[in-house]
């Protein structure tokens, strides 16, 4: 080989980092907490707005954030319950933290005081409630 080659060659390999298995699980480890960070940002967000929707009483635009498994699950009525309650929580206590799954393709919205207030699920790139979070 050239001298040019050898000397782009001899280069990059002494720019070469060798990464171990350790410091991949630390970066996937700083990867996913950037990303549960993100959900739990956007998750408070769309409580709001469903918040919102609850209180005006739009059930069909509320039905599109739940999964086609349980989107009909709820009523007017259902609603209507809910309206008499959502003066007494927050977004923030509704969502204080989401943890996604290794795979990434569900997520489990935690409250405040420590309980599941829902499941997402990843459906065609976006996340939907799996539980009727509200009834």
């Amino acid at each position: 080989m050239d001298k040019e080659t050898r000397e782009k060659w001899l280069k990059t390999l002494r720019d070469a980092k060798i990464v171990s298995l350790e410091d991949e699980a630390e970066t996937a480890g700083a990867v996913k907490a950037v990303a549960e960070e993100k959900l739990t940002l956007a998750a408070r967000q769309i409580i709001a707005y469903q918040l919102k929707l609850i209180e005006d009483g739009k059930v069909d635009e509320l039905r599109k954030f739940f999964t086609a498994r349980v989107r009909d699950q709820f009523s007017v009525e259902d609603v209507d319950n809910a309206r008499q309650q959502i003066g007494q929580v927050t977004p923030e206590f509704l969502v204080h933290q989401a943890k996604i799954s290794p795979k990434g393709d569900v997520a489990k919205i935690v409250m405040q005081n420590g309980r599941t207030l829902t499941t997402l699920l990843k459906v065609k790139g976006m996340w939907a409630a799996d539980t009727i979070w509200f009834k």
